[in-house]
């Protein structure tokens, strides 16, 4: 995988304190509203955050950022998205796309077998929510 660490962009989307590969993700409540939480923890760890409300927006900000010759390091998707398409339908176009890039899934339903055998459905791990800051950080890590 192509590592951008340290890339400058010049777009203001781009600009945070740290210069680093952007992290698309997608998190919802039960009502559908974004959560925002995850995003400053990831930018604590130098990531750059573009945070998506669907599958669909999140296939798209992956295809975006490959034309524009951006790597991304990974995705984290939730399970399920009222309204919209959660990570277990992206996924299937997702690695069409990228076949190694790390996606996490990440659901409140620890007992669905998406969330046991990730690998099986084209993930490269699960995060069970609530989680921890270490937690998220250990699986990045482990999976850079």
């Amino acid at each position: 995988m192509n590592n951008n660490h340290g890339k400058k962009y010049e777009s203001e989307k781009y600009q945070t304190i740290f210069d680093s590969t952007p992290v698309p993700m997608h998190s919802s409540d039960l009502q559908g509203t974004i959560i925002s939480v995850n995003e400053p923890w990831l930018r604590t760890f130098g990531y750059t955050v573009i945070t998506t409300q669907n599958g669909n927006e999140a296939i798209e900000v992956l295809r975006n950022e490959r034309n524009a010759g951006r790597n991304v390091a990974a995705l984290i998707l939730d399970l399920t998205i009222p309204g919209g398409m959660g990570g277990q339908e992206a996924i299937i176009e997702i690695r069409d796309i990228d076949k190694e890039i790390p996606v996490f899934v990440a659901s409140g339903y620890s007992e669905k077998p998406v969330m046991a055998a990730p690998e099986a459905y084209g993930f490269t791990d699960s995060i069970c929510k609530p989680f921890a800051i270490a937690e998220l950080a250990d699986l990045l890590r482990k999976n850079r």
